[in-house]
């Protein structure tokens, strides 16, 4: 009977096929098989999902906007390509951009939309933010509160160069 420490415990084959693939390919033991299926599921699962919050009557205007602006960012595509040429937008039935789509959806306007996308990536940067959110506190007081206290810290740190140059000058 084997230990539940012991290595050498029967593997399915696909998993002795990965790992042998993994040993043999060419980036030094790293699989070079892309794993987009994956990111594509957890995207859509995250898409439905602020989809559904969109939904809700209960949500909070901060949140509101945290999940319009995570699913519009989200669903852009980069800028390329040509747009602005007759026949590119010959080949184009209707030119509608996600912001549009989304603006459609949810009965605002396209600045929006894109005001929200810039709204959740400021929060994904801040976590007292995303707190705030969770909290049902206004995004807005907790943004004068943090910079309140940046004010007061370099209040601080002025007065102490006031202080150490007045010590030095012999004024004190």
């Amino acid at each position: 009977m084997l230990s539940q420490n012991d290595n050498t415990l029967p593997r399915h084959p696909a998993h002795a096929r990965e790992e042998a693939s993994d040993k043999t390919s060419p980036i030094g033991g790293v699989s070079s098989r892309p794993r987009t299926r994956g990111r594509r599921l957890a995207v859509a699962a995250m898409d439905w999902m602020d989809a559904n919050q969109l939904g809700r009557r209960n949500l909070s205007p901060d949140a509101f906007k945290l999940a319009l602006g995570r699913r519009y960012n989200r669903t852009k595509k980069a800028k390329g390509g040509d747009y602005t040429s007759k026949e590119a937008i010959a080949q184009i039935d209707t030119k509608l951009n996600t912001a549009a789509k989304l603006a459609a959806e949810h009965s605002v306007s396209e600045a929006t939309v894109k005001r929200a996308g810039k709204f959740a990536e400021e929060v994904a940067a801040k976590p007292e933010l995303q707190k705030a959110i969770t909290e049902r506190k206004p995004v807005l007081q907790v943004k004068r509160e943090m910079k309140e206290e940046r004010r007061e810290e370099r209040r601080e740190e002025n007065r102490a160069k006031v202080a150490e140059a007045a010590f030095w000058q012999g004024w004190i």
